[in-house]
C-alpha cells in the first residue's frame, strides 16, 4: 500500500506526498528496529538473571565443597603430624594399629572439584557479556582459571607411594573399607577413626615398628605435611573468594 502510494506520487510528481510516504517508510523501519532491540534487551536481561541464579546455586555448592575439603585436609595433616610424633618418639601410640592407620591415612590426597558448568556455558556461548558488572566478570574468570591452585592441591607425594608399598594389602583393604569414606561423586573425602581388623595374619606390631623406623619415609612425610599446610592456606583463600563471589552474585540478583 505504501509502495503503491509512493510510486503514484513519483509518477504525478507530487513531491509532498512522496516525501510523506518516504518518511512513513523510514519511521516504520526505525520503529521496527527499536522494537526488536527492546525485545532482545528483555530476553538478554532475563537470560542474564537466569545465569546469575544458576551461578548462585553453583557457588553455594562450591563453598560447601571447599569447607568439606578443609576438614578433610586438616584431618589428613593432623594424622601426618601424629605419625611424625611417633617417629620422633614424642608420643606413645595407644596401639600399633593406630600407628598403621595414621601413617596410611596421612597419605590421602585429592580434592573435590568446583561446579563450573554454568561458567563454561557462558564462555562457550559468549553470554558472559550478559553480566554487566565487569568486576564480577573478572573475579569469575580468576576463580575458575587459576591453574596454580591445582598444581599444589592436586599434587601426589612420594610419601603416598612409599607408605603404600610398606603396608600389607590386607591392612590397606581394611582401611579403605572401615577408615575412609568418599562423599558423593564430586571428589569429597573423609577419614574415619576405626578399629583394627578382627582377624589378621599380619603382624601389625612389626609393620608399625617398620613405619616408625623408616627415616626416608619420615622425611617424605615431613615434606607432605608441610605441603598440606600450603594447601590449607589455598583452601582458606578459595573459601573466602567463593563466599565473596556468592555475595556479589546475590547482590546482582537484587539489582536485576
Amino acid at each position: 500500500m505504501i509502495l503503491d502510494n509512493l510510486t503514484r506520487a513519483f509518477k504525478t510528481q507530487n513531491w509532498l506526498a512522496a516525501a510523506t510516504e518516504f518518511v512513513i517508510v523510514i519511521a516504520g523501519v526505525v520503529i521496527g528496529f527499536q522494537v526488536n532491540a527492546w525485545n532482545e534487551g528483555r530476553q538478554d536481561q532475563a537470560r542474564g538473571r537466569l545465569y546469575l541464579e544458576r551461578l548462585a546455586t553453583d557457588f553455594e555448592e562450591n563453598v560447601r565443597r571447599t569447607e568439606t575439603d578443609i576438614v578433610f585436609r586438616t584431618d589428613v595433616r593432623n594424622l601426618g603430624l601424629e605419625a611424625l610424633a611417633y617417629a620422633a618418639g614424642r608420643r606413645e601410640p595407644e596401639t600399633s594399629w593406630r600407628v598403621v592407620a595414621a601413617y596410611f591415612n596421612a597419605s590421602q590426597a585429592g580434592s573435590s572439584y568446583p561446579v563450573r558448568s554454568t561458567f563454561e556455558e557462558m564462555l562457550a556461548t559468549g553470554d558472559l557479556r550478559l553480566i554487566d558488572n565487569l568486576e564480577l566478570r573478572g573475579q569469575l574468570n580468576v576463580y575458575f582459571t587459576d591453574g596454580n591452585v591445582a598444581q599444589i592441591i592436586d599434587s601426589l607425594p612420594r610419601y603416598r607411594e612409599r607408605v603404600r608399598t610398606l603396608i600389607p594389602i590386607e591392612l590397606q583393604n581394611h582401611i579403605w573399607e572401615a577408615c575412609y569414606e568418599a562423599i558423593g561423586g564430586a571428589g569429597g573425602q573423609r577419614v574415619i577413626d576405626c578399629p583394627a581388623p578382627e582377624v589378621s595374619d599380619v603382624n601389625i606390631d612389626a609393620i608399625a615398628a617398620l613405619l616408625v623406623s623408616d627415616e626416608t619415609l619420615t622425611g617424605e612425610l615431613r615434606y607432605w605435611v608441610s605441603t598440606q599446610r600450603a594447601a590449607l592456606s589455598i583452601y582458606d583463600t578459595r573459601r573466602e573468594d567463593g563466599s565473596t563471589l556468592l555475595e556479589a552474585i546475590r547482590a546482582e540478583l537484587d539489582r536485576s
